[in-house]
């Protein structure tokens, strides 16, 4: 049988796919994204908010417009439609990036900030999501010892570039201290070696009695002998 998913189990598993891995910090983007300070300053945040994918369909449809003015019959009536429909959608992603993804960017640039709520132990595991690597924090008591089990869990954005997503991310193994006021949902940033690294989705609480709680940290915790 699997031994059980105790802090010794899960570093084990942390420091094996670190080293499938490889060296984790690219010479041209050295702490890229893992500063404080006005949230679009922050790229990873930048990023996650969507900003700049939604400005590119609104900057098409305002070239196409611009060129139907300055230059009327260069552009065919069907480019002009399919300008049109690409700066609707453009607008719309914007409202909603504006009244959803910059306000909790702002959030946790002010979290980051915040009073240290806690100081666990954690393990950087791969989300076993099929879709990709995303970087996630199983945190233990930070008192724990071997065979202590897991208590929460914080997903992270990837810090680095699409070819090298976890490019900046922390050692494997550590203490951590999640920054930020207690509230619901916690959106808590975790500094590790005193940088900042963004959350994905707030802490979240791990009842181990639950069915599928025990699934995903089998998923999590791959291979165990």
């Amino acid at each position: 049988a699997a031994p059980a998913l105790t802090y010794a189990v899960c570093a084990a598993a942390a420091t094996r796919q670190a080293a499938l891995r490889g060296p984790d910090a690219p010479p041209d983007r050295p702490g890229a994204g893992v500063r404080t300070g006005p949230w679009w300053r922050v790229p990873v945040l930048l990023e996650a908010t969507g900003l700049t994918r939604a400005l590119y369909p609104l900057a098409y449809l305002v070239g196409i417009g611009t060129l139907t003015l300055v230059r009327p019959g260069t552009v065919s009536g069907p480019v002009q439609v399919l300008a049109v429909v690409f700066g609707a959608f453009g607008l719309y992603s914007l409202l909603r990036i504006l009244r959803e993804g910059v306000p909790l960017a702002r959030q946790l640039t002010r979290q980051a900030d915040g009073p240290v709520a806690e100081t666990p132990r954690y393990v950087l595991l791969e989300e076993p999501s099929g879709t990709g690597t995303d970087p996630v924090l199983l945190l233990f008591p930070a008192d724990a010892d071997d065979s202590a089990p897991s208590r929460a869990l914080l997903r992270l954005l990837a810090p680095g570039p699409r070819k090298r997503p976890w490019a900046g991310l922390p050692a494997p193994v550590g203490t951590a201290e999640l920054r930020g006021r207690r509230e619901e949902p916690f959106w808590a940033v975790p500094w590790i070696d005193g940088r900042p690294h963004w959350p994905a989705d707030a802490y979240e609480e791990l009842d181990l009695a639950d069915p599928e709680t025990a699934r995903y940290l089998e998923e999590l915790v791959p291979a165990r002998r």
